[in-house]
């Protein structure tokens, strides 16, 4: 019984961290992927005492009218618990050739995210 309620626990620890994706990651007639990587950073903060913690992402920091679009953007949260953040997407994303992210925590804790972005 001690044993089905430490994997029961952990099973919802596990699904509890909120991860998002937008948009598909494009593919050829071979089922090979057409966009690459653009971007990689992870977005990391300390948990302030009765504080939310919010955190922007901007890419490209200056759009030109040449930048790639974006295919498909990737946050993941890095924490395995019911600690993490929520991201959103403020503008662009996906068919535009920049966002803005926004990653808020949960009141009392962290952020530890990492933000991946695809184009072509």
């Amino acid at each position: 019984m001690k044993c089905a309620l430490i994997v029961l626990f952990v099973f919802v620890a596990s699904a509890a961290a909120i991860s998002n994706h937008w948009g598909e990651r494009s593919t050829n007639i071979i089922w090979m992927k057409n966009d690459h990587k653009i971007y990689l950073n992870t977005v990391y903060a300390v948990p302030v005492r009765g504080f939310q913690i919010s955190r922007d992402v901007k890419f490209p920091e200056v759009v030109h009218k040449y930048s790639q679009n974006i295919t498909y953007i990737e946050a993941i949260d890095n924490f395995r618990n019911s600690s993490g953040g929520t991201p959103i997407i403020l503008s662009g994303g996906p068919r535009f050739n920049y966002v803005h992210l926004r990653i808020v925590s949960q009141l009392n804790y962290g952020l530890n995210f990492t933000i991946k972005i695809y184009g072509k």
